[in-house]
């Protein structure tokens, strides 16, 4: 089998106004985000609407996804600079033309900054990319299974190293709160959902525990406590202490906070100094949840709102999911809208096997959207919104496989070598940088055939280890800004290229010197063109010295 290979691009959302685009071959394109009132106030009324679960149709759903893609990938006007759009699209275009095979990736990471409270609240799991010709698209969040869409958290220091021995169990605590006073969720749906993470057990060297309404002070000892002799030989349930690598909370939320049951002694006390009767529950915040982890973090927290969930909690455990990935999580999932219970197990079913055969924890996510994205009953994919509904929160360095895996960790792919350095590839293609113009080029072209217009390797970008097409007629790399004379290939060069009956890609005149700077192919000692193929060799090369033969 051959190794998998990753591709990486990141879109930073430094604040609610500035954005910066990373690019797998280019340096960093910086814009600001478009988001006049009226934008504003139609993505809060989509999000609504998806949140009754309003939009019923994929129509409707991509149209959210368009709206959100124009957002967050904005063209820049004419500043070709601040165009994100356009080096996105060319880095998937790049991926799709250059990947070795089909279990290569390319993963597009939301670098979320604190400044970008607001951004960080959209529904960005539903952005919709329109193919080149704009007839169909597809939904980032899943729907093509070699695009993996991913929120990260930058600069929080945590634990990079979330591995597990393979010898040693993974450990999932299921916590079910849900205290009397507080709207009923203890279904029989409910109870098939955490028998549904039960039965990981069935697969090797899992452990689960379930606490039925526990007390924040039980929590705690059970967490940080101490391990009482003989405890590793005991079932999962009767151990007096239980360190899990993955807490999955189903219960009641507010913003930014889980409701847990209250200790008996201080609800005595409540009900010793007031007439009424205290409530059994009480809300606890996110800096009371931190403190669970005093002695033990786990490695992911999974908070989880099922039906018949207090209508807040859904909007709570997406606010609980940041505060904790900030301070002290390295990795935390919750569902940003309330779920049916059989696809709450789906979900948790394939998000947990694909981690226990050592997926890392966005590859899990992205299975199990693209599992709730599958056509249902008399309705179509990726038609309602359960697939946008689980939203991940990860450190920065904390995108790992849980276990080892039992394949090696995936490559990742280095940017494609430019003609100074060893091992140059001139058949690597690349965007050409025509405008709307989707073809792909090889790096030594320099003429796109489709759209006739006249480019060249820049050397500013191949300065900085990228490789870049830019055109010669706008004069300038947009990425560098490196300037060029304007030389384009002389209409006797391209009516012979039109002659050979070869598909041409690239045209080059000897006395271009911006050309021959660094050829990508052995210089000819006449003026007349050199006419080579997209992707391979000419079977041989015409010269008015040389007649045509065998």
């Amino acid at each position: 089998m051959s190794k998998l290979i990753e591709w990486e691009c990141k879109i930073a959302l430094i604040d609610n106004e500035n954005i910066c685009y990373t690019g797998v071959n280019r340096p960093k394109c910086r814009a600001k985000i478009k988001l006049d009132d009226l934008t504003r106030e139609i993505l809060t009324r989509f999000d609504s609407w998806v949140a009754d679960n309003i939009l019923r149709e994929r129509k409707d759903l991509e149209l959210l996804g368009r709206l959100l893609y124009s957002v967050l990938f904005p063209t820049g006007g004419e500043n070709s600079e601040e165009n994100l759009r356009d080096a996105f699209e060319s880095d998937f275009r790049f991926f799709l033309n250059n990947k070795s095979n089909e279990r290569d990736r390319l993963r597009l990471t939301l670098e979320i900054h604190r400044e970008a409270d607001e951004l960080s609240k959209f529904p960005w799991e539903f952005l919709f990319m329109l193919e080149p010709l704009g007839k169909s698209g597809f939904f980032l969040a899943g729907e093509k299974t070699e695009l993996i869409l991913t929120r990260y958290v930058p600069n929080v220091p945590g634990d990079s190293n979330l591995k597990t021995n393979k010898e040693e169990p993974l450990r999932i605590l299921v916590i079910f709160s849900h205290p009397d006073g507080l709207p009923p969720m203890d279904s029989k749906l409910t109870r098939d959902i955490i028998q549904q993470i039960k039965d990981l057990e069935d697969l090797k060297n899992v452990e689960v525990r379930i606490e039925e309404n526990p007390t924040h002070k039980r929590l705690f000892k059970l967490i940080n406590g101490d391990e009482e002799r003989g405890d590793a030989k005991k079932n999962p349930g009767d151990r007096s202490r239980f360190q899990p690598h993955i807490i999955h909370f189903i219960g009641h939320g507010e913003p930014g906070k889980l409701a847990l049951m209250r200790d008996a002694e201080s609800i005595q006390e409540d009900e010793d100094n007031s007439n009424s009767r205290p409530e059994v529950f009480g809300w606890y915040s996110s800096d009371d949840i931190i403190e669970l982890f005093n002695k033990h973090t786990p490695h992911l927290v999974f908070l989880h709102a099922c039906e018949g969930a207090k209508p807040s909690s859904v909007g709570g455990f997406s606010d609980l999911a940041r505060d904790l990935v900030y301070a002290k999580v390295p990795v935390v999932l919750a569902m940003r809208y309330t779920i049916l219970n059989r696809d709450a197990a789906l979900f948790a079913k394939t998000f947990y096997e694909k981690i226990r055969n050592g997926g890392r924890i966005d590859e899990a996510v992205q299975a199990g959207r693209a599992t709730l994205g599958q056509r249902q009953e008399t309705r179509r994919g990726w038609s309602d919104r359960r697939f946008g509904t689980p939203v991940v929160y990860l450190q920065s360095k904390c995108n790992q496989a849980l276990i080892d895996r039992e394949e090696p960790e995936p490559e990742r792919a280095s940017k494609a070598p430019c003609s100074d350095r060893p091992g140059f590839n001139p058949n690597v293609k690349v965007p050409c940088p025509g405008p709307r113009c989707d073809c792909m080029l090889t790096l030594d072209s320099i003429l796109c055939i489709v759209c006739s217009c006249p480019v060249m390797r820049c050397p500013g970008c191949e300065g900085k280890g990228n490789h870049f097409l830019f055109s010669k007629t706008a004069g300038m790399c947009g990425r560098c800004g490196y300037r060029a004379p304007d030389i384009r290939p002389s209409a006797a060069a391209a009516a012979s290229a039109m002659e050979a009956a070869l598909p041409i890609t690239a045209l080059a005149q000897p006395e271009d010197e911006a050309f021959r700077t660094k050829p990508p192919f052995p210089a000819t000692s006449s003026s007349a063109p050199v006419i080579r193929s997209l992707g391979k060799e000419a079977d041989h090369i015409s010269r008015p010295d040389q007649p045509k033969g065998d």
